[in-house]
């Protein structure tokens, strides 16, 4: 595709992969960046309801005509339920978890680490935004266990390199290991410590500029983590920041919520500001009900 952009073409990746599942929703409780608690969908339930694009009364109406057997099913299963199975159906065929990084999943949960990992296909739009971009530095704030780390590693050149910033020594830990267990510790420097102290640090290293930047950390430091970005890129370079919907919380202007707060800041600042240029997503799925924001970095 000579002669367009690679902006314009990570834009349209990340909204053939996730705009599908995506729907205006009206505003719900939650937005930890945690899974919701819901009930499970069978592999039929998956198989009949893969594809349905709406979980809307009317598409249920159409849906009772079309597939009148079902129409029992369809009463029964919640909009939540749909999402999960097309998410699922997502998944099957587009991006699979491996042994690795299904280890890695299984490893971080048996350490006790918190269930907010991105899903298997948020981690494989990573992946195509980092290869789209031509990445060849990754820098990635909020490791956890080191799941999306891998999924954006292996985006890299064998000459790449991935730095990921972690504040907690274990969570840090469980992700060495899983990445060495991905074969990509050659690649991937896991630092500790707070972003907000390892930025600066890095920063005095003079790096080259990072090709791509994934934030998903702490959300009320969001713009500070935005701005640090912007210090660390150049021109071309892509900001990715997650978890911006807060379960539509993020209209509010009131709250007094740190996540509410900084996910405001930040979608402000990237609104504003004269070297960026960027657009936010609401999302579907695996996560419920969730969003992120891309940003690339102008001259």
């Amino acid at each position: 595709m000579a002669g367009v952009p690679a902006w314009l073409l990570t834009v349209a990746l990340a909204l053939v992969v996730l705009l599908a599942p995506a729907v205006v929703l009206a505003v719900r409780g939650g937005g930890s960046g945690r899974r919701a608690e819901r009930p499970g969908v069978s592999t039929g339930a998956a198989e009949r309801w893969a594809g349905l694009g709406s979980a809307s009364p009317g598409f249920r109406r159409r849906s009772r005509r079309q597939w009148s057997h079902s129409e029992d099913e369809a009463e029964r299963m919640s909009e939540s339920q749909v999402w999960d199975a097309v998410d699922a159906y997502f998944t099957e065929h587009l991006s699979p978890d491996d042994e690795v990084t299904a280890a890695a999943l299984r490893d971080s949960e048996a350490a006790g680490l918190p269930p907010i990992s991105v899903t298997a296909n948020q981690g494989k739009l990573l992946q195509l935004l980092a290869q789209v971009q031509g990445a060849r530095t990754v820098l990635e704030i909020g490791t956890l266990g080191g799941y999306s780390t891998i999924w954006l590693a292996r985006a890299l050149p064998p000459e790449g390199r991935l730095i990921s910033l972690e504040y907690d020594p274990r969570h840090a830990e469980v992700a060495r290991r899983n990445i060495a267990r991905a074969g990509l510790d050659g690649q991937v420097e896991v630092r500790v410590g707070p972003a907000l102290e390892s930025l600066p640090r890095l920063a005095d290293e003079n790096p080259p500029p990072f090709d791509l930047v994934f934030i998903d950390a702490d959300k009320g430091n969001n713009p500070h983590y935005v701005e640090w970005a912007l210090r660390l890129t150049r021109e071309g370079s892509l900001i990715v920041l997650d978890n911006v919907a807060r379960g539509g919380r993020v209209v509010d202007a009131g709250s007094t919520a740190d996540d509410v707060r900084g996910t405001r800041a930040a979608i402000e600042l990237i609104g504003s500001h004269p070297r960026l240029s960027g657009t936010a997503i609401q999302t579907v799925g695996g996560k419920g009900y969730d969003g992120f924001a891309l940003a690339r970095v102008l001259g």
